[in-house]
């Protein structure tokens, strides 16, 4: 049983439930949750849901549209929890609020665990969803690699992320800095 908002999501058995009453939607609907449940919390894309959904067939892409509605009018409220990356896809998000989520990093990580994480004075400000979505997306990834312009804060971010993921990793979290390496 997969929770979802308000929504109790059955996987095993296909069902949805809302306050204990069953709740009725299309088996291509239910199957593209199930897709974005799968993906805890990263992108879905496009392709993926109707090559998924939709095999060996051609399929409009307001046919997609039309079940993500209904899916986020099933959410009502929570509609939020499904993201539109706009010309890319969908992600199921967490109901978390993003100060939940820095909460649960700060308390979760350990000084048991051996590391060479440096110490920082201040707090992030402002990265709590980034913080989310790599937590997220280490959870089906073995490799993550942040890419941005230098000094945006990529390595501050897996930084606090490491942290976060500390209890994961109970022989140890040790920073590799690579920025000094020459050769490929």
């Amino acid at each position: 049983m997969i929770q979802i908002g308000g929504l109790r999501v059955h996987l095993d058995n296909r069902e949805i439930s809302r306050d204990g009453k069953p709740v009725r939607i299309g088996s291509r609907a239910f199957d593209i949750l199930e897709l974005l449940i799968a993906g805890n919390g990263a992108l879905v894309t496009k392709k993926q849901i109707l090559d998924s959904v939709w095999p060996d067939s051609v399929v409009e892409e307001n046919n997609l549209q039309v079940h993500m509605s209904t899916l986020r009018k099933l959410l009502g409220n929570e509609r939020e929890l499904i993201k539109t990356v706009p010309g890319r896809g969908y992600r199921l998000v967490s109901t978390q609020s993003a100060c939940e989520v820095n909460a649960a990093i700060a308390e979760s990580f350990s000084v048991d665990v051996p590391n060479n994480l440096p110490a920082y004075s201040s707090a992030l400000i402002g990265r709590d969803e980034a913080i989310a979505d790599i937590s997220a997306a280490l959870q089906t990834a073995r490799l993550l690699t942040l890419v941005g312009s230098g000094g945006i804060g990529k390595t501050r971010l897996s930084i606090e992320v490491a942290r976060g993921l500390s209890r994961r990793f109970p022989d140890g979290i040790y920073l590799v800095s690579l920025a000094s390496a020459t050769d490929a």
